[in-house]
């Protein structure tokens, strides 16, 4: 061996993974994209003023249920109504939100529910008119 003790091995190796780690957590777009649902379906987060985290999370008796999590400390994000700034497109369609819980506060969540019918195997989410930018476009292949 190179003279180094055990511990100093250890200690090397323990260094070694919190630096990758380190380096994979600031890397652009791997900010808790890859988390998945119990459907396989990814997060999508959008970053900015207000940060939107979506999570399509179920789809069943022909709704397909999508969680948003939403933090700001820009505003209140009461003034927000999901039904009217979020559009669901997918197989050529496009439709609102037929229910979305209310956003408050600083740090919300709501529930999204989409009448589709059918599962969409591949769906775009566009969130439009939230501070700093004007169109927030999250896709699922």
């Amino acid at each position: 061996m190179s003279g180094l003790k055990k511990e100093d091995w250890i200690v090397l190796v323990i260094a070694a993974i919190a630096v990758i780690v380190m380096i994979f957590s600031l890397t652009p777009g791997n900010k808790a994209v890859g988390i998945e649902s119990g459907n396989g379906y990814e997060t999508r987060v959008s970053s900015g003023l207000v940060a939107i985290e979506l999570t399509p999370v179920d789809f069943k008796d022909g709704k397909m249920y999508v969680n948003a999590k939403v933090d700001t400390h820009a505003g209140e994000l009461g003034d927000y109504d999901l039904v009217r700034l979020v559009t669901l497109e997918y197989n050529g369609k496009s439709l609102n939100p037929s229910s979305a819980g209310k956003l408050s506060g600083h740090h919300s969540s709501s529930m999204m529910t989409f009448d589709t019918g059918k599962e969409p195997k591949s769906f775009r989410i566009t969130i439009r008119r939230i501070p700093d930018q004007p169109e927030r476009v999250m896709e699922w292949q």
